[in-house]
């Protein structure tokens, strides 16, 4: 049984109780459902795309196997066709006509890597950057619009990653450059992220650490950071003088201040 959540939602639609399978819904991981370190799902989202085919899945697939998850979605079928992603994605101009190239679910921005067991998640707005890992436990969580995600097959390197991108070298660049409510995927752009290497034993470090931060919620979170930074360091070859100045400015950042650096490194930046 499920309920539509239509509060806070720009469109007006009907809310309703339905009975659907159990086959397409998923755990749906929002942005305020992370923060630093912490990834958990609060809701649920209805799937109906075929990631493959980046297409909603098959109408005659849907009535055949889905009948009770189709009466549902055939609910709804005049607001879903009205979206403004569906008319630019999903349809094309022939001969003074408009055609339809997918179901009137078929959903934008939907992928394999939508469904990959770890993801590397951050939230789109945010006053600060916040960062953090969600793993595939009963079945897959799929994160909304609102998250950045970086997906992964290996366990190692997605933790590797989220270590190095809370790291205060690593925060510290993109808060200092990016706007305060938008983080966006320009991080891995901008940002240069030395690929992971099993055989690399500070990297195999981070990723230890990022585990064990995220394992579990009672743990004490800055003794982490602080083996985190040090690690950081050592990766991007950081003085401990450097990581000190870092450290100093990060914190004038997220104050809300920005003093003058009185120290080499950032008078050189």
């Amino acid at each position: 049984m499920v309920r539509n959540i239509t509060e806070g939602a720009k469109r007006q639609v009907e809310q309703v109780v339905a009975e659907i399978e159990p086959d397409l819904v998923y755990p749906l991981l929002r942005g305020r459902d992370v923060q630093r370190w912490r990834a958990a799902p609060s809701a649920h989202i209805l799937m109906v795309q075929d990631p493959r085919t980046r297409r909603g899945i098959d109408e005659n697939t849907m009535q055949m196997q889905y009948p009770k998850t189709w009466a549902y979605l055939k609910r709804f079928e005049v607001v879903l066709r009205q979206r403004a992603a569906f008319k630019r994605y999903f349809t094309r101009s022939a001969q003074e006509k408009v055609k339809e190239t997918g179901t009137f679910y078929s959903m934008f921005n939907v992928g394999e890597y939508t469904f990959s067991p770890y993801k590397v998640v951050w939230r789109e707005q945010s006053s600060s950057f916040i960062c953090s890992v969600v793993e595939n436990i009963e079945k897959i969580v799929l994160p909304d619009h609102k998250l950045m995600l970086v997906p992964f097959s290996n366990r190692k390197e997605a933790y590797y990653l989220l270590s190095v991108l809370c790291s205060a070298p690593v925060r510290l660049a993109i808060e200092s450059y990016s706007i305060a409510t938008s983080t966006n995927t320009h991080v891995l752009d901008n940002i240069r992220i030395i690929k992971f290497d099993p055989s690399n034993a500070v990297m195999e470090k981070l990723c230890i650490e990022g585990i064990e931060v995220c394992s579990d919620p009672k743990t004490e979170v800055s003794e982490h950071e602080e083996r985190i930074d040090l690690l950081a360091a050592q990766l991007f070859e950081i003085s401990e003088n450097e990581l000190k100045e870092i450290r100093w400015n990060l914190k004038d950042l997220q104050a809300g201040g920005r003093q003058k650096a009185k120290h080499s490194l950032f008078q050189e930046l």
